[in-house]
């Protein structure tokens, strides 16, 4: 009989994604920590994948904010030539 809380590297890393976007299920939580705590590979590709996480979400607020101040200098500058101030 095959143990349900041994995952593969495979199912470990569609956890970690899935961990990422959404929420694990208590099963699924078990299954990535007994797997993370006992393959380093896993660990690694857990740590680089939340890191980019991080890098990723900071570079899309960080391009919301740019596009958002580039929308505010065009209103501006629009509002000047119609307002010819």
């Amino acid at each position: 009989m095959k143990n349900k809380l041994l995952a593969s590297c495979k199912k470990v890393a569609f956890l970690i994604e899935k961990n990422l976007n959404s929420s694990l299920t208590g099963k699924e939580k078990i299954q990535l920590i007994i797997h993370t705590k006992m393959c380093k590979a896993c660990a690694k590709y857990q740590s680089h994948s939340e890191d980019l996480h991080k890098d990723l979400e900071n570079s899309n607020r960080q391009s919301k904010e740019k596009l958002s101040l580039d929308f505010k200098t065009k209103l501006i500058e629009k509002l000047k030539t119609n307002n010819n101030l």
